[in-house]
This record gives C-alpha cells, structure tokens and sequence, in this order.
C-alpha cells in the first residue's frame, strides 16, 4: 500500500513523500542507456549501482513511449510518475527477497526453524524498513546484499572454496557500490576465514 502516493505531485526535497527520493531520480534521470551514457554522476552519501539497475525500466519506458525528449528535469511531473511507481516496486521486491535471506542466514547459523522464523519476521515489521521499502531509495539493495553476504559467510563452516569465496566478494563489492558505508560488510567473511580454520583455508 502506498506506492502510488505523491507519483504527481513533482520531484524536489519539499514535494515528495520521500525527500531523497528526489536524490535517486535526478540520478537516474541523467543517465541514458539507449544512447549509451552510462556516466552516473555523484552521489553524496551513496554508491551508484542503483542508479543502473533503475535505468534500466527508465530506458523500457523510453522505448514504449518510442519519444526522445528530454526527462532531465526531475522537478518536473511529466514522464516521471510511471518510472517512480516501477521503481517503488522494485523496492519492494527486493525487500521481500531480503527477508527470505534474513530467514536463511539465522536457519544455516542456528540449523533451527522457529528462531529464523522470529528473525524474518522481526525484520518484516521493523517501522523504518517498512517505510523506505515504499520509496524509490538505496537503503533496500543495500540490506540485500548484506544479507547475502552474512548468508553466504555462515556457509563458509562448511566450504572455503573460490565458489563461495568469488560471489561473496562480488556482492560485498557491490554492496558498496551502493551505500558505501555497506563496504564494511566485507570484515563478515574475513574475520570468518582467520577464525574458522579447515582443511582448504589456504
């Protein structure tokens, strides 16, 4: 519910429901992946590998709409509305997959049903994650691909091969790329490596 609030009400800090939403469009918007200019520009407190994969429905809309005006002014409504609700969506579902990474990682720590149960559920309901899940924000992929990594780090009790060891530094790198403050999640896996010897942890 809410994923249509403030679509036309214009983009800048004191017009949407969300003010850095207004942050992630004027990013997205100055990025052009049909005639390739993929330049993203900066981004404060925040990585860029969101911007991307929000260019991607942007550059779909652009197709469909088969125009090549400019959409570069992110105060304006027009042509806005429709990315901005594809957008929030894609929040959304990425959430929910978080909270199925959330259930998995306390499942391969804990080998038990109910405490990963609580855990996922816990993370469903907590008020700020249920809000920024509605908008257009960073925040969301970031929480995945942590999750994915303190995931994956747990199944290095089992396994320290280049297989498990590539996608976790991949996703930790990527994780970075989004919100970087988030590149600390690298230590999860490395402080498991020093601290869970085997037989292949060379």
């Amino acid at each position: 519910m809410g994923l249509s609030w403030g679509l036309n009400s214009g983009y800048g800090h004191d017009l949407n429901f969300q003010p850095d939403e207004f942050v992630s469009l004027r990013g997205v918007l100055q990025l052009d992946l049909l005639a390739g200019r993929i330049k993203a520009p900066g981004a404060y407190f925040e990585g860029t590998f969101n911007y991307y994969l929000w260019a991607v429905p942007h550059a779909v809309l652009k197709l469909a709409a088969n125009k090549h005006a400019d959409l570069s002014d992110s105060v304006n409504t027009q042509g806005h509305a429709a990315l901005l609700y594809i957008c929030r969506w894609m929040s959304v579902l990425v959430d929910v997959c978080t909270i199925v990474i959330v259930f998995l990682a306390i499942k391969e720590a804990t080998r038990r049903f109910y405490p990963s149960l609580l855990g996922a559920l816990c993370y469903a309901v907590l008020p700020m994650q249920v809000i920024y899940a509605h908008f257009m924000r960073t925040h969301i992929l970031s929480n995945l691909l942590c999750a994915l990594v303190i995931w994956l780090s747990f199944k290095l009790r089992k396994s320290q091969s280049w297989h498990l060891l590539l996608p976790i530094g991949v996703i930790s790198g990527l994780g970075a790329a989004t919100r970087y403050p988030v590149g600390i999640i690298v230590v999860i896996p490395c402080l498991y490596l020093l601290f869970t010897p085997s037989e292949s942890s060379w």
